[in-house]
């Protein structure tokens, strides 16, 4: 790749990058499993491996063969420390909740209204309309899949049993 081991660094997070957003984006409707999906799966997989290969060890081996040991190995070596430092802080961004998705508060059918709420309400509302999964316990029939209408940004939908919307 580069002899900047930062650069090489970036363009792995690059490539990840692109590979995770197309399978956060690409996978909202893809339908059910087949058997197409496990395979798809081992061959990402093995182009990530051949990828990240090319970024942290083509030039690195490079060095190598022209007799530069020491910077080769440096090279490999700083490119990991840089690519390792960016995962810790995407990690810790991760964990301290930056960039959750489960702020929004979920529709509560109001006190007053006797009409249960529809996709169509929803949208109406400015909501999102999805499957939300509960977990029970065994006793009360084991999980449940059930719509439900969230406002992405926090506000509420229902406010003190009167219908509201997501600002």
């Amino acid at each position: 790749m580069t002899k900047n081991p930062i650069i090489n660094a970036l363009a792995a997070l690059l490539y990840i990058s692109i590979v995770s957003l197309m399978m956060f984006y690409g996978t909202k409707d893809s339908g059910p499993d087949t058997v197409v999906a496990p395979i798809a799966a081992i061959s990402l997989f093995t182009l990530s491996a051949a990828v990240m290969g090319y970024l942290f060890c083509y030039e690195p081996i490079q060095l190598y063969f022209e007799g530069a040991k020491k910077q080769a190995i440096d090279l490999f070596l700083k490119t990991v420390g840089v690519f390792g430092g960016i995962t810790f802080l995407l990690l810790l961004t991760v964990f301290s909740g930056a960039f959750s998705q489960n702020k929004s508060i979920p529709y509560q059918q109001p006190a007053t209204s006797d009409k249960p709420m529809t996709k169509e309400m929803c949208e109406e509302q400015n909501g999102q309309w999805g499957w939300m999964e509960v977990m029970r316990s065994a006793e009360d029939g084991g999980d449940d899949l059930f719509y439900q209408c969230s406002c992405p940004n926090n506000g509420p939908i229902v406010r003190d049993g009167q219908m509201g919307s997501c600002k």
